[in-house]
């Protein structure tokens, strides 16, 4: 019976550096995501043709927007353990897109996972709503 105990706890050990707790490590959120739909409560919005939303992550903490439109946004995201999020973010709000509205719904604390080239971003507070992204080129 202890050496079964023993044998557990070596692979244990073996195996613990492979596995990542969901995102514990903000490089993987580095970079330049585009929106491509938006979830609130049961209904999907896709962003329609011709409409980009971009938002980048700089590695300094520091996150900037991008659009189609005339509004941008600017602020510094934290990552914290198990896939917390926290963004500060100020938008302009010219009323020519969506950018200030999406941008909103990133502010305050929220939960992410990043699965290859999708970011998806959901309200930690338990509202009903999340945000799809896919990396994009940089600026």
């Amino acid at each position: 019976m202890r050496c079964l105990g023993l044998i557990s706890l070596l692979l244990c050990s073996a195996l613990l550096p492979a596995c990542k707790v969901l995102g514990d490590d903000d490089s993987d959120l580095a970079g330049s995501w585009q929106v491509k739909a938006v979830r609130v409560q049961r209904s999907t919005q896709a962003i329609p043709a011709g409409e980009r939303y971009i938002f980048d992550f700089a590695e300094d903490g520091t996150i900037t927007t991008r659009s189609s439109g005339c509004n941008d946004c600017q602020g510094t995201y934290r990552v914290g353990y198990s896939g917390v999020l926290e963004i500060s973010l100020a938008c302009t709000r010219a009323g020519c897109d969506r950018l200030p509205e999406l941008g909103a719904q990133l502010i305050g604390e929220q939960v992410y996972d990043v699965q290859g080239n999708r970011l998806y971003v959901w309200a930690k507070d338990g509202e009903h709503r999340s945000i799809e992204l896919q990396r994009v080129a940089g600026p």
